[in-house]
């Protein structure tokens, strides 16, 4: 929250807005896309809209020299405002590095914090792939939340899908309530989502599941945590999500 701060354009608001937007996705994908930006902004004959004033003439780019002079301001502004974020948020911006396997042809990105442990075990048709497991928060910490990839042979329709999922959970978690069902997409297709509570010895647990159908398997990921620290890790899980690959 910065623009209550300062006068400027509200063009330029939002290309500085752009620049530091909490996913790399909803950034400029390069200096010269943003430098396009601004050039556009910039143009002479360009006018801001409140007010029906001239933007000043040292955001007109008159020379290359001064349009570099220029950015570096707005480049300050950018880091300040990452910096600013992260001090807010009470951490830094979490590290996130790319797992790939070539034998399933899936690729994400995970936490440098999190333990890879690569399993790649086939039970009753289900091979789990991978798992992802989060830090311990403390020493006192009795479970690690955690991401799971497997790769299940299913040869029906996505809404067939839905329902033997739902009943898979019912039948095989104790306690088992199904909080909400939806439609999603993963990997840019078409996927099913489910979260849902249940009980692990003597923890309650929420989960969160998304699957797509591609050939004659589905590709799931399955995010568990204990029930109480679920939204504590939803973000970074949300990340990871968004970055997975289908090859």
């Amino acid at each position: 929250v910065w623009r209550d701060q300062v006068r400027v354009s509200p063009e330029l608001a939002n290309i500085l807005d752009r620049m530091v937007r909490y996913h790399f996705g909803g950034r400029y994908q390069s200096a010269e896309s943003a430098l396009q930006a601004l050039r556009q902004i910039s143009h002479p004959n360009h006018t801001v809209t409140q007010g029906k004033t001239r933007l000043p003439s040292i955001l007109k780019f008159p020379s290359s020299t001064s349009r570099w002079k220029w950015l570096i301001p707005v480049g300050t502004v950018a880091v300040l405002a990452s910096v600013f974020v992260a001090i807010r948020s009470g951490q830094e911006p979490e590290k996130f590095i790319p797992y790939e396997n070539s034998n399933y042809g899936i690729k994400i990105k995970y936490p440098a914090s999190w333990q890879l442990q690569i399993k790649e075990i086939d039970v009753l048709g289900v091979t789990e792939v991978v798992t992802f497991i989060s830090p311990k928060q403390s020493e006192t910490d009795k479970f690690q939340e955690k991401l799971n990839i497997d790769i299940e042979k299913f040869s029906g329709t996505l809404a067939e899908s839905k329902e033997l999922f739902v009943d898979e959970i019912k039948n095989t978690l104790p306690e088992a309530q199904i909080i909400n069902t939806s439609s999603t997409t993963l990997a840019f297709k078409q996927a099913n989502q489910i979260i849902y509570t249940g009980k692990d010895e003597d923890t309650k647990l929420k989960n969160l599941q998304i699957w797509i159908l591609r050939g004659d398997k589905a590709y799931i990921i399955t995010y568990t945590a204990a029930i109480d620290d679920y939204d504590e890790f939803i973000k970074t899980v949300n990340e990871m999500i968004k970055s997975f690959e289908i090859n």
